[in-house]
């Protein structure tokens, strides 16, 4: 072998067709992605209402902002729970 093509040795070339498909863990990391990106946006989205409605002052008795907060919790646990899976289906 010679010396230029000595730090290529143990690269193997796959096909091409098979170099093109994307792998199911990259599906896998895109699906995640979009579902962290949407979970933040809910979460955002129930911060803004539940702002909305405490500025308004109609919510006397706070059930409408207590339940717009839960959902907003639940959006952002979702959230971190999708986080933990995209670290663990990235980790080597």
């Amino acid at each position: 072998m010679t010396d230029v093509l000595r730090p290529f040795r143990f690269v193997r070339f796959a096909p091409i067709f098979v170099r093109d498909t994307p792998r199911v863990a990259d599906m896998q990391q895109i699906i995640l992605i979009v579902l962290i990106v949407a979970a933040a946006l809910a979460t955002l989205g129930m911060l803004a209402r539940g702002l909305i409605v405490m500025s308004r002052g109609k919510d006397i008795t706070g059930v409408q902002s207590n339940r717009l907060m839960s959902y907003r919790i639940g959006f952002q646990a979702l959230a971190i729970v999708f986080i933990v899976i995209l670290f663990l289906i990235n980790r080597h």
